[in-house]
């Protein structure tokens, strides 16, 4: 993820991974008979209350948020709540939260719909929040490739060639 964490990576797979590959190892066989309809069997131990939250839906819209707008910075990857965020992290919010607004699904919390006013209400109220508590930075054109990207009809295939433009100019 950055690059002032290579050595402490390196050092964690040097001890625990001291040939050039696992390929003499036998660490045991266990999965080998998971089939492909194994596979895509949803796991029934998730309500659908806890499946989907108003809470976690913002929490996703607001890393998006901050990586979109850190990214037109030139800044690649941020720390966010001891977590190590990047491109490769809001692609896949990018894709979950559209997919849910597209397929009209509900948080389990309290029954909302995910629409397309729903997301532009939350990256309303982030862009406001991050914007007026002093920081510096592309919130307002972040805010509004992020809401693009969300309630459009058609899916970006990624959020870098919707953000390239504006990083070339």
């Amino acid at each position: 993820a950055h690059p002032a964490l290579v050595k402490v990576a390196l050092a964690v797979f040097d001890k625990h991974m001291p040939t050039p590959n696992q390929i003499k190892t036998n660490p045991c066989f266990e999965g080998a008979n998971i089939t492909e309809s194994d596979l895509l069997e949803l796991p029934l131990t998730i309500s659908h209350v806890e499946a989907i939250t108003s809470k976690d839906l913002t929490k996703g819209i607001a890393v998006l948020l901050l990586c979109t707008e850190a990214w037109l910075r030139g800044i690649g990857c941020i720390p966010l709540d001891n977590a190590m965020e990047d491109v490769a992290t809001v692609e896949i919010i990018r894709a979950q939260v559209w997919q849910w607004r597209h397929h009209s699904v509900r948080t389990g919390d309290n029954g909302a719909k995910v629409t397309s006013d729903r997301i532009r209400n939350i990256v309303a109220e982030e862009v406001k929040r991050q914007s007026s508590a002093g920081n510096r930075g592309k919130w307002f054109l972040a805010g509004k490739l992020v809401e693009d990207m969300l309630t459009k009809e058609k899916l970006d295939d990624f959020l870098t060639i919707v953000c390239y433009p504006h990083i070339l100019t």
